[in-house]
């Protein structure tokens, strides 16, 4: 009798800790079932995505800011009249449209650099 009341207890015992959410196992140790281990994995994976959202977002909104300040900058500086000191050419190629260049290799026959004109 006293071993079937103290069985007893013990399947009330685990009842009730299953009914909060513990699952005691033959070891008697309690662990957490493995749906609530997973909602758990679920859930922090989630925050971590948010977190990395959020940060995303602020990187969008770093760009964008960066962006209309150029466009800014840009449409500024193509609205402004420059106005060279002289008269000249600053720079005359003397190379033909798809001619092939190597690299390191003058482009002009002369060995003097170009001058202004």
């Amino acid at each position: 009798m006293a071993r079937t009341t103290a069985r007893l207890g013990k399947i009330r015992w685990d009842l009730a800790a299953a009914r909060e959410g513990v699952f005691l196992g033959d070891s008697n140790s309690s662990d957490v079932p493995y749906s609530r281990q997973r909602l758990d994995e679920v859930n922090i994976r989630l925050a971590g995505l948010h977190n990395d959202e959020r940060a995303m977002l602020a990187t969008i909104a770093e760009l964008d800011a960066k962006h209309r300040a150029e466009v800014t900058r840009n449409a500024r500086m193509s609205a402004q009249e420059l106005a060279a000191p002289v008269d000249g050419v600053v720079w005359r190629s003397t190379v033909a449209q798809g001619t092939e260049i190597l690299r390191g290799r003058r482009c002009f026959k002369s060995s003097m650099p170009t001058r202004l004109y």
